[in-house]
Protein backbone atom coordinates (compact mmCIF):
# COMPACT_ATOMS: atom_id res chain seq x y z
CA UNK A 1 0.00 0.00 0.00
CA UNK A 2 1.45 3.42 -0.94
CA UNK A 3 1.53 6.39 1.42
CA UNK A 4 -1.38 8.10 -0.32
CA UNK A 5 -3.67 5.10 0.08
CA UNK A 6 -2.60 4.59 3.68
CA UNK A 7 -3.12 8.24 4.60
CA UNK A 8 -6.60 8.10 3.10
CA UNK A 9 -7.48 5.18 5.34
CA UNK A 10 -6.42 6.99 8.52
CA UNK A 11 -7.90 10.32 7.50
CA UNK A 12 -4.78 12.41 6.93
CA UNK A 13 -3.19 14.05 3.92
CA UNK A 14 0.26 13.07 2.69
CA UNK A 15 2.55 14.18 -0.11
CA UNK A 16 5.51 12.46 -1.72
CA UNK A 17 8.51 14.52 -2.85
CA UNK A 18 11.23 12.69 -4.75
CA UNK A 19 14.61 13.75 -3.38
CA UNK A 20 18.27 12.86 -3.85
CA UNK A 21 19.86 13.69 -0.50
CA UNK A 22 23.28 13.63 -2.18
CA UNK A 23 22.37 16.71 -4.20
CA UNK A 24 22.16 20.22 -2.71
CA UNK A 25 19.63 21.49 -5.25
CA UNK A 26 17.40 18.45 -4.76
CA UNK A 27 17.35 18.98 -0.99
CA UNK A 28 16.58 22.69 -1.43
CA UNK A 29 13.66 21.68 -3.64
CA UNK A 30 12.47 19.27 -0.92
CA UNK A 31 12.56 22.01 1.72
CA UNK A 32 10.72 24.48 -0.49
CA UNK A 33 8.15 21.93 -1.63
CA UNK A 34 7.43 20.59 1.85
CA UNK A 35 6.93 24.02 3.39
CA UNK A 36 4.86 25.24 0.45
CA UNK A 37 2.61 22.16 0.53
CA UNK A 38 2.17 21.80 4.31
CA UNK A 39 2.75 25.31 5.60
CA UNK A 40 5.31 24.15 8.13
CA UNK A 41 7.45 21.14 8.97
CA UNK A 42 7.26 20.03 12.59
CA UNK A 43 9.30 16.80 12.47
CA UNK A 44 12.28 15.79 10.34
CA UNK A 45 13.35 12.14 10.47
CA UNK A 46 16.61 11.37 8.67
CA UNK A 47 16.37 7.66 7.91
CA UNK A 48 17.93 7.28 4.46
CA UNK A 49 20.90 4.96 4.23
CA UNK A 50 23.07 2.63 2.16
CA UNK A 51 25.24 -0.21 3.44
CA UNK A 52 28.97 -0.49 2.78
CA UNK A 53 30.73 -3.48 4.32
CA UNK A 54 33.69 -5.73 3.77
CA UNK A 55 37.46 -5.88 4.01
CA UNK A 56 39.09 -2.46 4.29
CA UNK A 57 41.78 -3.26 1.74
CA UNK A 58 39.03 -4.03 -0.80
CA UNK A 59 37.02 -0.85 -0.22
CA UNK A 60 37.92 2.10 -2.43
CA UNK A 61 37.75 5.80 -1.64
CA UNK A 62 34.90 5.97 -4.16
CA UNK A 63 32.97 3.43 -2.07
CA UNK A 64 33.57 5.53 1.04
CA UNK A 65 32.40 8.70 -0.71
CA UNK A 66 29.28 6.91 -2.02
CA UNK A 67 28.32 5.85 1.50
CA UNK A 68 29.19 9.09 3.32
CA UNK A 69 27.38 11.28 0.77
CA UNK A 70 24.16 9.47 1.66
CA UNK A 71 24.45 8.33 5.27
CA UNK A 72 26.21 11.39 6.70
CA UNK A 73 26.02 14.35 4.33
CA UNK A 74 22.47 13.49 3.30
CA UNK A 75 21.32 14.02 6.88
CA UNK A 76 23.50 17.13 7.20
CA UNK A 77 21.89 18.64 4.09
CA UNK A 78 18.30 18.02 5.16
CA UNK A 79 18.99 19.12 8.73
CA UNK A 80 20.57 22.41 7.70
CA UNK A 81 17.86 22.87 5.09
CA UNK A 82 15.01 22.74 7.61
CA UNK A 83 16.84 24.10 10.67
CA UNK A 84 16.25 27.82 10.13
CA UNK A 85 12.58 27.12 9.36
CA UNK A 86 12.27 25.48 12.78
CA UNK A 87 14.40 27.89 14.81
CA UNK A 88 12.58 30.92 13.41
CA UNK A 89 9.29 29.41 14.62
CA UNK A 90 10.79 28.30 17.92
CA UNK A 91 9.60 24.71 17.53
CA UNK A 92 10.37 21.49 15.71
CA UNK A 93 11.97 18.10 16.19
CA UNK A 94 14.93 16.66 14.27
CA UNK A 95 15.54 12.92 14.63
CA UNK A 96 18.62 11.28 13.13
CA UNK A 97 18.64 7.49 12.87
CA UNK A 98 21.85 5.51 13.31
CA UNK A 99 22.78 1.85 13.51
CA UNK A 100 23.66 0.28 16.84
CA UNK A 101 27.19 -0.22 15.50
CA UNK A 102 27.50 3.51 14.95
CA UNK A 103 27.28 3.97 18.71
CA UNK A 104 28.70 0.65 19.92
CA UNK A 105 30.90 -0.94 17.18
CA UNK A 106 31.06 -4.72 17.23
CA UNK A 107 31.36 -6.04 13.67
CA UNK A 108 34.70 -5.93 11.85
CA UNK A 109 32.97 -6.15 8.46
CA UNK A 110 30.77 -3.07 8.92
CA UNK A 111 33.50 -0.56 9.82
CA UNK A 112 32.61 1.84 6.96
CA UNK A 113 28.87 1.75 7.70
CA UNK A 114 29.43 2.18 11.43
CA UNK A 115 31.94 4.98 10.85
CA UNK A 116 29.39 6.99 8.88
CA UNK A 117 26.79 6.57 11.60
CA UNK A 118 29.30 7.37 14.35
CA UNK A 119 29.92 10.68 12.59
CA UNK A 120 26.17 11.26 12.34
CA UNK A 121 25.83 10.56 16.07
CA UNK A 122 28.53 13.17 16.80
CA UNK A 123 26.80 15.63 14.48
CA UNK A 124 23.51 15.06 16.29
CA UNK A 125 25.11 15.47 19.71
CA UNK A 126 26.69 18.74 18.63
CA UNK A 127 23.40 19.91 17.15
CA UNK A 128 21.81 19.75 20.60
CA UNK A 129 24.30 22.42 21.71
CA UNK A 130 23.59 24.69 18.76
CA UNK A 131 19.81 24.46 19.16
CA UNK A 132 19.84 25.01 22.92
CA UNK A 133 17.29 27.64 23.84
CA UNK A 134 15.64 27.65 20.40
CA UNK A 135 12.71 25.39 21.21
CA UNK A 136 13.87 22.81 18.65
CA UNK A 137 14.21 19.24 19.92
CA UNK A 138 17.06 17.06 18.67
CA UNK A 139 17.09 13.28 19.07
CA UNK A 140 19.32 10.37 18.12
CA UNK A 141 17.36 7.20 17.34
CA UNK A 142 19.53 4.10 17.71
CA UNK A 143 18.33 1.06 15.83
CA UNK A 144 18.11 -2.21 17.72
CA UNK A 145 20.97 -4.71 17.56
CA UNK A 146 18.33 -7.09 16.19
CA UNK A 147 17.19 -4.75 13.44
CA UNK A 148 17.28 -6.30 9.94
CA UNK A 149 20.18 -4.98 7.88
CA UNK A 150 19.72 -3.11 4.64
CA UNK A 151 19.20 -5.62 1.85
CA UNK A 152 19.20 -3.16 -1.03
CA UNK A 153 21.59 -0.32 -1.89
CA UNK A 154 24.44 -2.43 -0.54
CA UNK A 155 28.08 -2.76 -1.51
CA UNK A 156 30.01 -5.74 -0.13
CA UNK A 157 33.74 -5.93 -0.80
CA UNK A 158 35.65 -9.17 -0.25
CA UNK A 159 32.67 -10.94 1.34
CA UNK A 160 31.00 -12.50 -1.64
CA UNK A 161 27.47 -11.68 -2.73
CA UNK A 162 25.23 -10.01 -0.14
CA UNK A 163 22.45 -12.42 0.76
CA UNK A 164 20.84 -10.64 3.70
CA UNK A 165 21.48 -11.10 7.40
CA UNK A 166 19.43 -14.26 7.92
CA UNK A 167 16.72 -12.55 9.97
CA UNK A 168 13.48 -14.58 9.71
CA UNK A 169 10.69 -12.50 8.10
CA UNK A 170 8.43 -12.64 11.17
CA UNK A 171 11.25 -11.67 13.53
CA UNK A 172 12.21 -8.83 11.21
CA UNK A 173 8.61 -7.59 11.13
CA UNK A 174 8.40 -7.65 14.93
CA UNK A 175 11.68 -5.74 15.24
CA UNK A 176 10.45 -3.08 12.82
CA UNK A 177 7.13 -2.71 14.66
CA UNK A 178 8.92 -2.43 18.02
CA UNK A 179 11.22 0.29 16.70
CA UNK A 180 8.35 2.17 15.08
CA UNK A 181 6.58 2.25 18.45
CA UNK A 182 9.76 3.47 20.15
CA UNK A 183 10.15 6.22 17.57
CA UNK A 184 6.56 7.39 17.99
CA UNK A 185 6.96 7.42 21.76
CA UNK A 186 10.13 9.47 21.35
CA UNK A 187 8.24 12.01 19.26
CA UNK A 188 5.55 12.38 21.93
CA UNK A 189 8.14 12.56 24.74
CA UNK A 190 11.27 14.17 23.22
CA UNK A 191 14.69 13.26 24.57
CA UNK A 192 18.19 13.05 23.15
CA UNK A 193 18.57 9.26 22.92
CA UNK A 194 15.74 7.06 21.68
CA UNK A 195 16.54 3.34 21.79
CA UNK A 196 14.87 1.12 19.24
CA UNK A 197 15.04 -1.67 21.81
CA UNK A 198 15.00 -0.90 25.57
CA UNK A 199 17.26 -3.92 26.09
CA UNK A 200 20.06 -1.98 24.37
CA UNK A 201 19.97 0.90 26.86
CA UNK A 202 22.70 -0.44 29.22
CA UNK A 203 25.17 -0.67 26.34
CA UNK A 204 24.17 2.75 25.04
CA UNK A 205 24.57 4.30 28.48
CA UNK A 206 28.20 3.17 28.44
CA UNK A 207 28.68 5.46 25.43
CA UNK A 208 27.07 8.60 26.85
CA UNK A 209 27.16 8.10 30.61
CA UNK A 210 24.36 10.27 31.95
CA UNK A 211 22.01 10.36 28.99
CA UNK A 212 19.72 12.80 30.80
CA UNK A 213 22.46 15.44 30.59
CA UNK A 214 21.79 15.66 26.85
CA UNK A 215 18.57 17.65 26.95
CA UNK A 216 16.40 17.16 23.90
CA UNK A 217 13.94 19.72 25.22
CA UNK A 218 15.49 23.17 25.13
Amino acid sequence: MNSGALSGKVGVVSIALSTDVRNDASVRSLVHGAIKSMGKVDILVNAVGVLLQGKLDRISSHDWAWMLETNLLGAVRTTTGFLSHMTERGSGHIINIVSFGGVHPGDANTIPYDTGHAALAAFTEGLTLQTKGTGVHVSLFCLSQKAPKIGQNTRSRGLGRWMGDGTPPEAGKQAVEQQASALIEGVHHPRFLIAGDPADLPALEQRWGNIDSHAAVT
